[in-house]
């Protein structure tokens, strides 16, 4: 209210109520503390103030905030983001400026669903806080968004696909060693792992708080590769698979090398009778 601005309704045509500019009436300095805008001063649309013969004003605006959030990865694409927004006034204390609140939870009536994100709950609270420099109180209203990530794209574009070349990586560590096309197919999912890291790395903001959930899987997947490419596993492990292995890995394995090896003396046979071209 803005005692300044009171009138008498019957000596002015009976007029209660009037729309001027914004600029031409004293507003109050609230801003958006977490403000990450550079551009703020033109995030709120000047539109009229509505002033009543008894002095109340009201201001009806809309406006684009971007505001700064920690966000936790860790479980993406199935995460939730829990995001705030706090307002107050910048220079006033609560003596001067106070700032109240209608309702707990914030006006949802003209929500507009978004593609990837979905609003879970906004509530609103009012913190009052003192300084160790004043004894005026310093009242803000804060906004506690909670929004959560619609997984569908990223499951069918991004985790499927992951697990497909992942799948294929490991079914090449049971063809056989001499074979030319399991070189090429480890490459070739190396290659095709690494992609998608990098698409994972596009499709998230840079944080070193935690690691997403599907990175590790695919990380550990090409490190195992490439140390099984560079050098012998050692005699441990090789034991230690050998006793965990199925028994008809075993057998199939067996087979192989004694179906090798008789090839081997049909073809000598052959070579000294002369008859092998």
């Amino acid at each position: 209210m803005d005692y300044g601005l009171v009138w008498n309704h019957t000596e002015f045509g009976g007029i209660k109520v009037v729309r001027i500019p914004a600029d031409k009436v004293w507003r109050p300095d609230i801003i958006l503390y977490n403000n990450a805008d550079s551009q703020y001063n033109n995030a709120i649309l000047s539109t009229n103030v509505i002033i009543s013969s008894d002095g109340n004003l009201t201001w009806l605006s809309s406006a684009i905030f971007r505001s700064s959030c920690k966000i936790n990865v860790a479980w993406f694409p199935f995460d939730e983001q829990n995001c705030s927004m706090k307002f107050a006034s910048w220079s006033y204390d609560g003596f001067r400026v106070n700032v109240i609140i209608q309702t707990k939870e914030g006006d949802l009536s003209n929500y507009v669903e978004n593609g990837e994100w979905d609003l879970i709950t906004m509530l609103v609270e009012r913190n009052e806080v003192y300084y160790s420099c004043c004894q005026e109180p310093y009242p803000d209203v804060t906004f506690h968004i909670v929004l959560r990530r619609r997984p569908l794209f990223y499951v069918f574009n991004l985790i499927l696909p992951c697990m497909l070349i992942t799948g294929i990586a490991l079914l090449s560590f049971y063809m056989p060693s001499d074979s030319g096309e399991k070189v090429t197919l480890g490459i070739t999912t190396l290659l095709s792992m690494t992609v998608f890291l990098m698409v994972i790395g596009e499709s998230m903001p840079p944080t070193s708080d935690t690691v997403p959930l599907i990175v590790p899987p695919s990380m550990e997947v090409s490190t195992l590769k490439l140390a099984y490419r560079m050098k012998r596993l050692p005699a441990g492990v090789v034991q230690k698979f050998k006793r965990e292995m199925p028994a008809y890995e075993s057998s199939r394995h067996l087979t192989t090398v004694q179906n090798y090896e008789i090839r081997s003396k049909i073809a000598l046979v052959l070579l000294q009778n002369g008859t092998l071209v």
